[in-house]
């Protein structure tokens, strides 16, 4: 009897280690957090055209939003550290039946309830919120222009590595206005509040040219003659797509 009492408590005594073990393996599988990688292969536009690429930089924040057929499970801040991205999300085994969307800039105030989460592209999953974007009315710092210029993306989720990777594709699209003067000579170099009228929406400025963001669906008027001596031109500029346009003006 005391030779089988003491197997016995062997036996329960390895049979609690294992569970422990088990246990703990659980936890941390359910403490890694989601791995996120966001490459902006929409930008080639904009590169090509002047070297100036819009790439994140630290500190940058974008939303990441993890759905299931009827849910929102997560709508998260994902943090750009210069090297990496990092999300709060952490790593579950039902991943790989979820969809994963992203979107920059990132909204803390975002009307989740306005998702279509049925949706197969982000265009339909945030087709309300892209509707009701608008691009600042002040565009002259690389803040302003940059918090105008949204992107989307459906990322594609790798349970291998517990990885989901990002293409931002931009929801808006990009009038550039090469400004010259009456003689006909280009001119550069001036702040955008003494080329575009005051009170009017403000490009910003780049070394031989002024960027302005605009919604695809919501043209805007810009004076384009000298000292705005004639009438505005509407300006509407297709998604992911730029227009050059020529601004004159009589000099700074």
């Amino acid at each position: 009897m005391k030779v089988n009492s003491i197997i016995a408590v062997v036996i329960l005594t390895l049979f609690s280690f294992c569970a422990c073990t088990q246990e703990q393996e659980v936890e941390v599988q359910a403490s890694r957090m989601l791995s996120i990688k966001v490459d902006q292969g929409g930008i080639m536009t904009r590169a090509t055209l002047d070297g100036l690429n819009t790439t994140f930089t630290e500190g940058d924040e974008i939303g990441i939003i993890v759905v299931d057929a009827n849910n929102i499970l997560y709508h998260e801040p994902c943090s750009y550290d210069g090297n990496e991205w990092f999300a709060f999300i952490p790593c579950n085994p039902k991943f790989d039946n979820y969809k994963y969307f992203a979107y920059y800039p990132y909204n803390y105030d975002l009307d989740t309830s306005k998702l279509i989460l049925s949706a197969s592209t982000a265009t339909e999953f945030f087709s309300n919120y892209i509707s009701d974007f608008v691009p600042q009315t002040d565009q002259s710092t690389l803040e302003n222009y940059m918090a105008s210029d949204l992107m989307t993306s459906l990322g594609t989720y790798d349970s291998s590595t517990g990885t989901v990777s990002f293409k931002m594709d931009h929801e808006m699209g990009l009038a550039i206005f090469n400004v010259v003067l009456e003689t006909g000579e280009p001119l550069s170099g001036a702040d955008s509040s003494t080329i575009f009228n005051v009170g009017s929406i403000l490009p910003y400025m780049m070394p031989d040219s002024y960027y302005l963001i605009v919604h695809p669906d919501n043209p805007v008027d810009v004076y384009l003659g000298i000292d705005d001596q004639q009438a505005p031109t509407s300006i509407r500029v297709a998604k992911g797509k730029y227009t050059n346009y020529t601004k004159y003006s009589s000099g700074v």
